[in-house]
């Protein structure tokens, strides 16, 4: 079903370009698509930690702040097993990550998706405190200042365990029985709520004992509350948060149902339509969209690459791409069509279409080496050049021959009854012409030897 067929250049760059949705059509379930955009201060999103519509870094020391990209969320890691999951991040006990100083008003909206384990942090909760070990307040956000100033928070006291909303080091208000997946905190002047699966605005509101401004502040997520005299150690978090926002407003209810809406798809699901499936031919070089599921909202999308795409120290450039279409009666995808040097390829809403972007490497150390091939699909790899491995120079003296697909290698099967064998050294017309140099110097020294003894007889 995935043979490839080639299409003329004009007629696929034709199919392929033609732009029949509005300039401003886009993708569901994506950062941008939830509706509450203004007064967003902060938005952190596990699964596109690196940037909007980039792929998810695991090795990212910063988490990106799509509200505000000059104020991401910076990690301090301390000595346990923090790491990125592709949907967010664990924080292992010891980690937080520090967040520029930033204005809280009176009106605040907060909104975490998060996988935390309740039991797990009763079970580390001791009597005593002020060690590392014994942490009693962990914190999802907190401001990094003297006193409750901004912080949400779980009480891991066995008799009251809950989560909690303070601010301003006043009031708080008290969630029994949370569930660790999801919560919304709301200070509206001088009144809050905290709920899980509830309306915030259609729950009973507490009083939240002031009505000044929240204040400015660093932020800490997975702690808070560095200057205090208990400190961070009784405040890291253990568990994992798959996305934050903080709004200096009030949302309602039908905003905060449908970012729910999408966070459940995001983070809980999988997308309800997909539209397109987005590959490269060459690992770690992307499309604008990177390789992944999309589901395309009414307008439909065009997904495109940039001509060339730099990866370290080498360049690409984007040859086209491939596009496939479902076929419901096979289960397969179909027949797969070539459009040679299209940079872009639209989507309907009732479409379902494959597109793989094409690479081929223009500049740089590996310029027409090895990983200029096509990856996508390779199951076995042996390369005459690179016999020892990608990186390795020819080894003429080889036993196995590396395949570059796979982590193994070839083992060759000698019989003695052919003349394959390892060319162990590679004698070039100057060292042929030393070693006929030494043999003759050797011949000549054993004949003018053999004449002195014959002299000596004689």
């Amino acid at each position: 079903m995935n043979k490839l067929r080639i299409a003329r250049a004009l007629c696929a760059f034709a199919t392929i370009c033609a732009a029949p949705f509005a300039a401003n059509a886009g993708l569901l379930y994506e950062p941008g698509s939830y509706k509450a955009q203004d007064a967003l201060l902060l938005h952190l999103d596990g699964i596109r930690n690196a940037g909007a519509l980039k792929a998810h870094d695991n090795a990212a020391t910063n988490w990106v702040n799509l509200a505000n990209a000059a104020r991401p969320a910076v990690f301090e890691f301390g000595s346990d097993a923090s790491h990125w999951d592709s949907d967010g991040f664990f924080f292992g006990g010891l980690t937080c990550a520090r967040i520029a100083s930033m204005a809280l008003a009176k009106t605040v909206t907060i909104e975490i998706v998060s996988d935390v384990d309740t039991n797990a942090l009763v079970a580390a909760r001791s009597p005593s405190t002020g060690t590392v070990t014994h942490r009693r307040w962990p914190h999802l956000i907190g401001a990094a200042a003297t006193g409750d100033r901004f912080n949400l928070f779980y009480h891991t006291d066995a008799s009251v365990r809950k989560l909690c909303l303070k601010s301003r080091n006043k009031n708080r208000f008290d969630l029994p029985d949370w569930e660790g997946k999801y919560t919304v905190g709301i200070i509206d002047n001088d009144t809050q709520v905290l709920v899980q699966n509830d309306a915030p605005n259609s729950a009973t509101w507490k009083d939240t004992g002031t009505t000044a401004d929240i204040g400015t502040y660093e932020w800490l997520v997975g702690s808070a509350d560095v200057e205090s005299g208990n400190g961070m150690q009784l405040r890291y978090l253990t568990g994992k948060i798959k996305a934050v926002r903080v709004y200096n407003r009030v949302l309602n209810d039908t905003e905060i149902a449908a970012n729910r809406a999408i966070d459940e798809v995001r983070y809980f699901g999988a997308l309800p339509a997909t539209n397109a499936v987005v590959r490269t031919s060459v690992a770690g070089v992307e499309g604008v969209e990177p390789s992944g599921a999309y589901a395309v909202d009414a307008d439909g999308h065009a997904f495109t690459a940039p001509a060339t795409v730099t990866l370290g120290p080498d360049t690409y450039a984007c040859a086209g791409c491939t596009v496939e279409e479902w076929d419901a009666a096979a289960g397969d995808w179909g027949e797969a069509v070539l459009h040679g040097g299209a940079l872009a390829a639209n989507v309907a809403p009732g479409d379902r279409k494959r597109i793989t972007w094409l690479w081929t490497h223009t500049a740089g150390p590996g310029y027409r080496d090895v990983a200029a091939y096509a990856h996508d699909g390779l199951r076995l790899h042996l390369d005459g050049i690179r016999n020892a491995g990608a990186d390795a120079p020819h080894d003429g003296a080889a036993e196995t021959w590396a395949d570059l697909a796979n982590t193994g290698s070839a083992a060759f099967t000698h019989d003695g009854g052919d003349a394959t064998r390892p060319r162990r050294r590679a004698a070039g017309p100057r060292a042929s012409r030393r070693s006929r140099v030494r043999r003759a110097g050797r011949g000549a020294r054993r004949r003018a030897g053999g004449s002195g003894r014959r002299a000596a007889r004689s």
